[in-house]
C-alpha cells in the first residue's frame, strides 16, 4: 500500500491503495485481516496506525432496486456574504474509512455539460475549482454511507469545506445523485430535477468541483458549487482505488460491526461516548476474520493483556516464556510485557498464562489496578465503604476486594443492573467485551488522563 502524492494542504483525507481489497496488518491489534471477507482495519492518513475501521461496501444503498437516486438540491447562504451552514448538536463519533474507486476523469466531464446548460440560460460559465473538487470527493465517499446532505457525523454537507480548510466564497450549493456510471446520464438526472437544475444555472455560483466514487459497483456523484475564481484543472484527475477517512455517529456502527446495536446499553447509556473512545484510540477493535465486535463475548486474558499493553505504548520487552502461549499470536508481545511488569501474571507455579481463558469481573479489576499502581504510579487503595454496601459484597474474593473497591470508587465500574434500580457486583461472572469497553474508556480517559 502506498501513500498518494496529493496536495498536502487538502487531500489528507484520502490515500491511494494498491488493490481493491487490502490485506492490512494493524499495528495495535497485530491481526491479519482476511481479504476473502473484504474486511479490515485501515488507519486515516493523519492518525496513528491503530485507529479507524473500514467500510468496503455501500451498506446504505437500497439493494433491492439499485435504481438511480437523487437527493434534494441544497444551497446555503444568508444573502449577506455569510454561509448559513448549520450543524446538529454534539454527538460522539467514530473514525471510519471507506475504500472505493474514484472516477474523476469521468466526473470532470460534468463541467462542460453544466456550462452548456448555463449558456442556454444566458448565465456565465463556471470555473473548475480543484479545492471544491476535494470537498466533492469527501462528500461522494460519505454519500456511500449516508445518501443525504447530512454527513455521517451529523453535520451538514457544507462543513466538509470547513474540515478541509477550503474557501468556497460567499455562497455554496450541493447536488447529489447515485446509480449511473457515466457523467451524461447523471447530468440528465439533475437537469430533469428543478431543484438540482436551479443549482446548475444559479448565477451566484461562479465555480464548482465534482466527484464520482464507486463502491461495490454503486456510484455516488456530487457537484459542489461555490463563489470563487476557480483554479482550473491544475491537478491530475484521480482515478483508482482510494481510502477515504471521515467520522460517523453511532447510528452507523453496524456498517463496521454487524453485531453492534446502537440501542444496546453499552452505546445508548452515554450516547456512544465510551464505545467510540475505545475504537478511535485503537484500544479495542473488532475481530480480524469478520466484521464483528462480539459485544457479549467473554473477555479473555490475552485480550486484557493486549489492551493494557497498548495503553503502555506497546513496549517491546523480554521475559521468560509461558509454556501455553503462542507468541506469534496477537497477544504474544503483550503477554511478555504483562509478565515482565507483573500487570498480569500467570497461574501459580505452573508456568502457564491461559491466554484464551475467560476473565471474571473481579480478576479484571485486579488487572486494571495492577496497571494503575505499577505502570501509572497511582494510589489504588480503597476503604471499600462503597463496595461493601453492595448486596453481593460477600462473594468477592479477599484478594480482589481492594481492587474492586477502588474500581467502584473511581467510577470504572458501577455494578450490573439485575433489576430496575438494583445493582450487584457479580464478581464471579465472566466479563463481557461491552463491559470491558466501558471500563477501559473510563480508566484510560478519566483516570489515567
Amino acid at each position: 500500500m502506498t501513500m498518494v502524492g496529493w496536495k498536502a494542504l487538502r487531500r489528507r483525507n484520502l490515500r491511494k491503495t494498491a488493490c481493491r481489497i487490502c490485506v492490512v496488518l494493524a499495528a495495535s491489534a497485530a491481526l491479519l485481516f482476511s481479504p476473502a471477507l473484504a474486511w479490515g482495519a485501515e488507519a486515516p492518513l493523519s492518525r496513528s496506525a491503530s485507529e479507524g475501521a473500514t467500510l468496503y461496501e455501500s451498506l446504505s444503498v437500497p439493494e433491492a432496486t439499485h435504481e438511480p437516486m437523487l437527493g434534494e438540491a441544497l444551497q446555503a447562504s444568508d444573502g449577506n456574504g455569510a454561509i448559513a451552514a448549520q450543524s446538529s448538536s454534539y454527538a460522539p463519533t467514530f473514525i471510519i474509512n471507506a475504500i472505493g474507486n474514484f472516477h474523476q476523469t469521468e466526473a470532470r466531464k460534468l463541467l462542460d455539460l453544466v456550462n452548456q446548460a448555463r449558456a442556454r440560460e444566458g448565465v456565465r460559465p463556471l470555473a473548475y475549482d480543484t479545492n471544491l473538487e476535494d470537498v466533492a470527493m469527501l462528500r461522494a465517499a460519505e454519500c456511500q454511507m449516508s445518501f443525504s446532505h447530512t454527513r455521517p457525523n451529523g453535520w451538514d454537507c457544507f462543513t466538509a469545506a470547513d474540515q478541509l480548510g477550503v474557501n468556497t466564497g460567499w455562497t455554496m450549493g450541493e447536488n447529489i445523485a447515485a446509480g449511473y456510471s457515466n457523467a451524461a446520464a447523471t447530468n440528465q438526472q439533475w437537469t430533469n430535477s428543478a431543484g438540482h437544475y436551479r443549482n446548475m444555472v444559479n448565477p451566484n455560483f461562479t465555480s464548482f468541483g465534482v466527484a464520482a466514487f464507486e463502491m461495490n459497483g454503486w456510484w455516488c456523484w456530487v457537484e459542489f458549487f461555490g463563489a470563487t475564481q476557480g483554479t482550473g484543472f491544475n491537478t491530475t484527475a484521480l482515478d483508482g482505488t482510494y481510502v477515504v477517512t471521515t467520522d460517523a455517529q453511532v447510528a452507523f456502527l453496524p456498517l463496521i460491526y454487524e453485531d453492534v446495536n446502537p440501542n444496546d446499553w453499552y452505546v445508548s447509556n452515554d450516547g456512544g461516548e465510551n464505545f467510540c473512545y475505545v475504537i478511535n484510540t485503537g484500544l479495542m477493535s473488532g475481530y480480524g476474520n469478520r466484521p464483528a465486535f462480539g459485544p457479549y463475548d467473554s473477555v479473555t486474558r490475552g485480550q486484557v493483556a493486549t489492551i493494557l499493553w497498548r495503553m503502555a505504548g506497546e513496549p517491546i520487552v523480554s521475559s521468560a516464556d509461558f509454556s501455553d502461549v503462542n507468541y506469534g499470536e496477537f497477544y504474544g508481545k503483550a503477554i511478555r510485557w504483562a509478565r515482565a511488569t507483573g500487570v498480569v501474571s500467570g497461574y501459580g507455579d505452573t508456568n502457564t498464562f491461559g491466554p484464551d481463558d475467560a476473565v471474571t469481573r473481579e480478576q479484571l479489576c485486579v488487572m486494571l489496578a495492577n496497571y494503575a499502581s505499577r505502570i501509572a504510579g497511582l494510589d489504588v487503595s480503597s476503604t471499600m465503604t462503597k463496595a461493601s454496601s453492595m448486596p453481593d459484597w460477600g462473594k468477592v474474593a479477599s484478594w480482589s476486594q481492594e481492587a474492586m473497591g477502588w474500581a467502584l470508587d473511581e467510577g470504572i465500574m458501577s455494578g450490573v443492573e439485575v433489576s430496575k434500580g438494583y445493582r450487584e457486583l457479580k464478581p464471579k461472572d465472566t466479563a463481557q467485551r461491552c463491559q470491558l469497553a466501558t471500563m477501559v474508556a473510563v480508566f484510560h480517559r478519566d483516570i489515567l488522563n
